[in-house]
């Protein structure tokens, strides 16, 4: 896996980096985007972009390319060995699946760096295949199906912000890293 700097001119490093700007919508908090990453050979055609939080245990995107090791970096596991839902938690509101949304300060809520001295955070950028996706607008665990769309309030559901879940790894698969520093944010 190898990890390619976008120039800031490049169209899909202004897609990214405008639906980072723009879906950031939790109120008094701020992000500024320091560098986008792309995985070299990663391919979105036809996928959803999604952002995705997870743990961080190690400099990469601020200092190192390089996926670490560390059984506590979930970041750099991911980065290597694609998505899984097994540590999936049973108590998450649409059941044990992979959680991502198009709202870069909703997945910002679960990047945290796990004994890392660093104001850079990382986001996993995201290519997500919905397949066969249900609405939801209650908690639960849907019939069959392949993805849910949380809906937001103003959708008729319980989420102050959109979320997608998928329960087959195969539907999402990591695309890149984005690099930023946050202000306003008090970890959870």
């Amino acid at each position: 896996m190898e990890l390619i700097l976008l120039d800031d001119d490049t169209r899909f490093y202004k897609k990214v980096s405008g639906m980072f700007h723009r879906q950031w919508k939790h109120p008094n908090t701020k992000a500024k985007l320091v560098s986008i990453y792309v995985i070299k050979n990663a391919k979105e055609p036809g996928l959803k972009l999604r952002f995705h939080g997870t743990q961080r245990a190690c400099k990469i995107g601020s200092g190192s390319l390089e996926a670490c090791n560390n059984a506590e970096c979930y970041l750099c596991s991911i980065l290597k060995k694609g998505f899984s839902i097994d540590n999936a938690s049973t108590r998450s509101m649409f059941g044990p699946g992979i959680y991502s949304s198009v709202v870069s300060s909703k997945a910002n809520i679960y990047s945290r760096n796990h004994h890392v001295r660093s104001h850079k955070h990382v986001l996993l950028l995201c290519g997500l295949d919905p397949g066969n996706s249900v609405d939801m607008t209650v908690a639960g665990i849907p019939g069959p199906c392949d993805s849910v769309e949380g809906l937001t309030k103003a959708e008729g559901g319980q989420l102050d912000y959109q979320e997608t879940v998928v329960y087959d790894p195969a539907r999402i698969k990591p695309l890149g890293l984005v690099v930023y520093t946050r202000e306003g944010w008090t970890p959870r």
